[in-house]
């Protein structure tokens, strides 16, 4: 049994956890911006912390189940730490973490969490945030509640940044070394931020901020991109042509019963709308398999619309039932076994759909923004978030590199490290040649 934190001194560092989406990581990096500014240092190994924080996820029974288990981990890893868990799953599960010396916080009470937890109450300048790709959370809550999700349950209070704050963290963003800014929320496409100022307004103003190189929007909804927002993209010179849309289901009679407020045709008329003002546009999206009821029939028209939609990545989720969402008592449940097959043919198109979008990249120069290091190579995102890994050394980390794709190895790309300048010169010099019938050099 965790005996409780140590009260024999003050604590020293923390160590943080985070589970789910991108707000609840940008909500992270709030709080790791807070426990820097209240004194405490960072550690990656759990077991030296005096504090823990495990932001958890509740969105399905996996990620619960996942929070759950990270949860006891760290106990073992660590008895004598101070354990806090918040997130959404501390809201929607409360009682699967009910354990002596585990401290809940819920999810409203996330923001004032340091406050109670060791008396400091200094308010974050900005996010503390780790990754190459900086998140820059401008809305929360959601008020459309499908029949299959826990969000407006556990974040119904729908809040809006004012603009010029989000205007301003951005700025501090980029001043940090983040080129990229990952503009997040969790019905992002209803973004106000005062003065009727949308998120198409929004976008122009990050334009002006000359340190930031790209903005990319974390999710929107099919129905929330409309010609003004579309219009903004195409003349951004940040936008990333990259847009995550939820499907969740190809068949009609499905999506009403989810209570989605679009038809099949009405998503795919959109796509090729967004197509026709963005160009090659990578479109990722979500789809559920096995809501309760769905014939086979159903699930074709799914995979057929995903076919049409021709997406880039689809993200596919097994139906969970999370109450007090009404699907988890609508009855036609569908057994475990043909689930599991409704998976794997969808995951055989989306492999099938993701070749066909990276095919054409194949010989052509991208601009990768450098993330981690994979082994013995460098990997990043390209503007339209394909995974590109290639040789480099460990200054590119955080920088955006030109890359030539060599090779092309499922979802992820291969390439070579280019010099811009030297690839413009011998394209020039290809093209000279070429005229002139004499033999191209390679580039």
């Amino acid at each position: 049994m965790n005996p409780g934190p140590d009260t024999t001194s003050a604590p020293r560092n923390f160590h943080l956890l985070t589970l789910g989406c991108k707000v609840n990581q940008y909500e992270s990096d709030v709080l790791r911006r807070q426990c820097m500014q209240a004194g405490l240092a960072e550690t990656l190994d759990a077991s030296l912390a005096d504090i823990v924080l495990l932001n958890t996820c509740g969105v399905t029974a996996n990620a619960v189940g996942k929070s759950r288990r990270a949860l006891n981990a760290l106990r073992r890893k660590n008895p004598r730490a101070r354990i806090i868990v918040t997130g959404c799953a501390v809201d929607s599960d409360r009682r699967d973490f009910e354990i002596d010396g585990v401290s809940l916080v819920p999810q409203a009470e996330k923001a004032t969490l340091l406050k109670n937890a060791i008396g400091h109450s200094a308010k974050a300048d900005r996010p503390e945030c780790r990754r190459a790709r900086a998140l820059l959370k401008v809305q929360d809550g959601c008020n459309q509640f499908c029949a299959y999700c826990i969000v407006p349950y556990v974040r119904r209070e729908m809040w809006s940044r004012p603009f010029d704050e989000a205007v301003a963290e951005a700025r501090l963003l980029a001043a940090a070394g983040h080129g990229e800014i990952v503009v997040a929320g969790v019905r992002l496409g209803l973004y106000d931020g005062g003065g009727g100022r949308s998120l198409a307004d929004l976008l122009a103003a990050l334009d002006e901020v000359a340190e930031i190189s790209r903005v990319r929007f974390s999710s929107l909804e099919i129905g929330e991109i409309d010609d003004r927002l579309l219009d903004a993209m195409a003349r951004s010179r940040t936008s990333c042509r990259h847009l995550h849309l939820p499907l969740q289901s190809g068949d009609d009679d499905v999506l009403a019963l989810m209570n989605r407020p679009y038809t099949s045709r009405e998503y795919v008329a959109r796509i090729r709308g967004i197509r026709e003002a963005l160009g090659r546009a990578a479109i990722t999206t979500d789809v559920i398999v096995g809501f309760p009821g769905e014939t086979e029939e159903q699930f074709e028209n799914t995979r057929r619309v995903c076919r049409e939609a021709g997406f880039a990545k689809i993200h596919i989720f097994p139906f969970s039932a999370r109450k007090p969402a009404p699907a988890a008592e609508m009855p036609g449940r569908i057994a475990l076994g043909v689930v599991r097959r409704r998976v794997d043919a969808l995951a055989a198109l989306e492999r099938e759909l993701a070749a066909e979008y990276r095919g054409p990249m194949l010989g052509t120069l991208v601009e990768v923004l450098v993330e981690k290091r994979a082994g013995e190579t460098l990997e990043g995102k390209t503007r339209d978030y394909v995974t590109v890994q290639f040789a480099g050394s460990e200054p590119l980390l955080r920088e955006i590199a030109n890359v030539r794709i060599d090779e092309i190895d499922g979802l992820r790309l291969r390439g070579s490290l280019i010099d811009k300048s030297k690839d413009n010169e011998c394209k020039s010099k290809k093209k000279s040649m070429k005229s002139s019938g004499s033999p191209a050099p390679f580039c």
